[in-house]
C-alpha cells in the first residue's frame, strides 16, 4: 500500500514539473529516487510557491498583528 501512494506522488510531482515548466532534470531525481527525490522537490519547489500565495500572505499579516498589534 505505502508504494501506490508514492507512486501516486512521483506521478503528482512529475505533472507539476512539466505544467509548471521545470527542468527535466526534476523528473529523472522523481523517478529514480522516488522517497528522497519527492521530499527534495516538495522543499526545494513547492513550498517556496506555497509561501508567495494570497492566503500565506494574509495568515502571515494576521499573525503579526495578533503578535504585535501597534505594529
Amino acid at each position: 500500500m505505502p508504494y501506490i501512494a508514492i507512486v501516486a506522488l512521483q506521478l503528482l510531482f512529475v505533472f507539476h514539473t512539466v505544467r509548471t515548466g521545470r527542468e527535466t532534470i526534476w523528473i529523472w531525481i522523481l523517478v529514480f529516487v522516488p522517497g528522497i527525490g519527492c521530499a527534495a522537490y516538495f522543499i526545494t519547489q513547492i513550498m517556496p510557491e506555497l509561501g508567495h500565495s494570497r492566503t500565506a500572505r494574509k495568515a502571515q499579516n494576521r499573525l503579526t498583528k495578533a503578535i504585535d498589534p501597534q505594529r
